[in-house]
């Protein structure tokens, strides 16, 4: 792990000092993290989230892509883990506070449902196209 590629106000995260002392040190915070759930590794509010970067270093993951398909199968199974996009984005889970909780998962659900919408507004774009390929190959007698 290296402290350079986690943000100085994330650090303490790391290791909960602020630097990396040495290589067994880092070792055993990624052990650690790598045995439980990230959703235990998330902190709550959205003001706290969690780089995906710091998140790589934190549970070992080697690259962005494979703690996205880690934190999908924990989803999967029933944690709640939000993410935002807004400020410098993350990962964390809701805060304790009722109403902000839920204002943040509303925002959450919100920002999903305007993505898979978009998703879904390629999808249709895409497969216009291709009836129309292939409407043109059966024109042409293909």
């Amino acid at each position: 792990m290296c402290e350079k590629n986690v943000p100085e106000n994330e650090r303490h995260l790391v290791n909960g000092r602020g630097k990396m002392n040495n290589t067994s040190d880092t070792d055993s915070i990624i052990t650690a993290a790598a045995r439980q759930p990230i959703e235990r590794l998330l902190p709550r509010g959205a003001e706290n989230a969690i780089s995906t970067s710091t998140l790589v270093e934190m549970t070992g993951a080697k690259s962005a892509r494979i703690l996205q398909q880690m934190i999908a199968a924990e989803r999967e199974r029933g944690a709640l883990i939000l993410s935002t996009s807004k400020g410098r984005g993350g990962y964390f889970r809701p805060s304790l506070d009722h109403e902000k909780g839920r204002a943040e998962t509303e925002e959450f659900i919100s920002q999903l449902k305007s993505r898979a919408l978009n998703t879904l507004k390629a999808l249709r774009s895409a497969r216009q196209s291709l009836r129309k390929q292939t409407e043109q190959l059966e024109m042409q007698g293909w």
